[in-house]
This record gives structure tokens, sequence and C-alpha cells, in this order.
């Protein structure tokens, strides 16, 4: 089960579903593929299978999405934008506030400084697997129109 809360650290950039910051990560997205030469499987891949990138510049697409939507400054995680995010992305108050519980335990446990890049992904994936632990559902994938 993939958690709601990987999409809110970087890659809510799969979901082109209305609300502004869904709207951000899309426009993100498409600034980001160019800015790090990210190829369209490699998206692919993130979106639909949740695969992480694991080249440098597959990386810093995701570090480069993070920041233009405010999650990721300074090297570190934005807990406010995030949990924000969140907000937005769901209505269950259940699954708010566990997902909001993840974000504090990433924000923690994900060291700031040295390559953003790389703290990036370590977010994705500490989002990932404390979502799974808390048992956060996967989301529901939109497409732009």
């Amino acid at each position: 089960m993939k958690s709601v809360i990987a999409l809110i650290f970087a890659v809510a950039l799969v979901e082109f579903a209305a609300g502004s910051y869904l709207a951000k990560v899309g426009d993100a997205k498409d600034k980001c593929k160019g800015l790090h030469n990210v190829d369209d499987e490699t998206i692919r891949q993130y979106i639909n299978q949740k695969k992480l990138p694991e080249s440098q510049n597959g990386k810093c697409f995701v570090a480069c999405i993070m920041k233009e939507v405010k999650a990721l400054e300074n090297g570190k995680a934005n807990v406010a934008v995030m949990k924000e995010a969140n907000r937005e992305r769901n209505t269950d108050e259940a699954i708010i506030a566990k997902a909001d519980q993840v974000i504090d335990i990433c924000a923690q446990e994900v060291s700031a400084g040295g390559d953003e890049c790389e703290t990036a992904i370590q977010l994705v994936k500490c989002a990932i697997t404390k979502g799974r632990e808390m048992g956060i559902p996967s989301p529901v994938a939109h497409r732009r129109r």
C-alpha cells in the first residue's frame, strides 16, 4: 500500500487535480523536468509505480518539486506547508491526523543539511515507510484533463 504522505512530500506531482497545492505541483513538475533533464519514463515510473529515482538528476527533480511548492526549504522539510497540503488533499480527519504524524516523524528523522536532493529522497522514503506502518491508504490518482 502506497502512502498518501509520499505524494505530499513531493510526489503529489503525480496527482494533477484541482486545488492550489496540486496545481503548483503540476507546474513544478514541468519546470523541474527541464531543469534536471529527467525523461518521461522516469516520471511515469515515479507516478505509476512509486519507484523513486536513483539517478542524481532524478533525485534533484524530486527536490526541485519540493522546493518549488515550498515543502523543502533550506535543505529541510517545511512541516507547515506539508500539513497544509495534507488538509487540502484529504477530508478524512483520521487520515489527516495520521499523515500529520508521519510528517512530524519524518521531519525529525531525516537530517537536514548536505545534499538537498538526497534529503528529498530520504523524506519521501520515510513517508512511504511510516505511512504504510500507520495504515494510510493509497490515494486515487487524478490526471490533468
